[in-house]
């Protein structure tokens, strides 16, 4: 049996039959979805940038010379209590998102 290519549209030949406005149009398209592509992928590398830097920079830990001292330690959180009104409308719906994080 004959192999069957795989065809990218990328690489897919505009057919000859095409009016001019039609190969506007794919060209177009073409550049609009590379452009997306493209803006997707430094928005992602944006975000993991920024939530990296964050990170760092908002801990306020010396990342450069860890201590041995410090590696037995237990970290416990203890939330306060909200002090929310239950007579707001909005009370139950921050109750189960403040829920949720805990």
């Amino acid at each position: 049996m004959a192999e069957i290519e795989a065809i990218d549209p990328s690489e897919e030949e505009p057919l000859p039959n095409l009016t001019k406005k039609e190969l506007k149009e794919l060209e177009r398209r073409k550049n609009k979805n590379r452009k997306k592509k493209e803006s997707k992928k430094k928005k992602i590398l944006r975000t993991t940038i920024a939530e990296d830097g964050g990170r760092n920079s908002d801990s306020g830990i010396d990342r450069s010379s860890p201590s041995s001292d410090d590696d037995n330690v237990e970290v416990i959180y203890v939330g306060k209590p909200l002090e929310l009104d239950p007579n707001d409308p909005n009370y139950q719906y921050f109750s189960k998102v403040f829920e949720s994080f805990k």
